[in-house]
């Protein structure tokens, strides 16, 4: 019984595993979904984020696709002008447990 268990196991995985990896599609989004997504990018770079450069039909097709006409000017404007990233780590000279580092702070002077 726990091999006839086993087996059926190892093929349900077997099984998952193969069809996961025969879709080709990395991202986990639709061919339609992928063009949407490069057609804003495009958009996005043409008009400098600029909702009134675009097209009746680009505006339709981007309000259609996220819902409403203001996710869909958010949409465009972060396409255009993606945030700078965010620096990892603390400040430098910062010690962990201790407050953080001042510009002018001076080191310590012996009695």
């Amino acid at each position: 019984m726990k091999i006839y268990s086993l087996f059926t196991i190892v093929t349900v995985i077997g099984l998952l595993g193969t069809i996961g990896c025969s879709q080709g599609n990395e991202s986990g989004l639709s061919a339609s979904q992928e063009k949407m997504g490069n057609d804003v990018n495009s958009w996005a770079k043409a008009s400098g984020g600029d909702w009134n450069k675009l097209s009746a039909d680009q505006k339709q097709t981007m309000i259609k696709n996220v819902g409403s006409e203001a996710s869909a000017k958010m949409v465009l404007q972060y396409s255009a002008h993606k945030p700078e990233p965010i620096a990892p780590g603390p400040p430098p000279g910062w010690k962990p447990g201790g407050p953080p580092p001042s510009q002018n702070q001076q080191p310590p002077t012996s009695p």
